[in-house]
């Protein structure tokens, strides 16, 4: 009994108060994956000025009392046609800040894409804090992806993004 009680009392000991979520942020972009991708080497798909929504959906919030800007959630879809996914060895997404270039941060990826992926290819977060980028009207998204086999057609895409807005401590 007493063990229970202990263990108890430490398993709780180590535990601190999280800092609350304000808002969330939502972006979407397009872009093209080219046919005839090979396999040996790493794509770069640049998307310029990505809108962050950030005066609609802060909702006047004084960005002193933000913490972090942390992403939450991301998926890649084909809307326009049913794409197997599972050509994708790896996939990474960074965002830039559009007024310094050199502010730059992994803010998606996904490094173990299934065989049997189809419909839509979720993505793992980063624990990146993309505040500075974030809080700017817009910023630019580039996308990386390594190839499994060669992409059979030129296939539309659409990313989906959301981020968290976090309080501070």
């Amino acid at each position: 009994m007493r063990w229970t009680l202990l263990l108890t009392m430490f398993s709780f000991w180590g535990c601190s108060d999280a800092p609350d979520s304000l808002f969330q942020l939502n972006a979407e972009a397009d872009f093209n994956l080219a046919p005839g991708l090979n396999t040996f080497e790493t794509f770069y798909f640049p998307v310029q000025r990505v809108s962050t929504n950030y005066d609609l959906l802060s909702n006047g919030t004084d960005p002193l009392l933000i913490g972090s800007i942390q992403p939450s959630r991301a998926i890649i879809t084909a809307p326009f046609i049913d794409f197997d996914w599972s050509i994708v060895r790896e996939v990474s997404v960074w965002a830039i800040s559009i007024g310094d270039p050199e502010v730059r941060d992994e803010i998606f990826f996904q490094d173990r894409i299934n065989f049997n992926e189809q419909n839509e290819l979720r993505l793992f977060s980063s624990l990146s804090d993309v505040k500075e980028i974030m809080t700017e009207d817009a910023f630019n998204l580039e996308v990386r992806f390594n190839f499994r086999n060669i992409t059979p057609a030129e296939i539309r895409c659409r990313i989906e993004m959301n981020f968290l807005a976090n309080g501070t401590e």
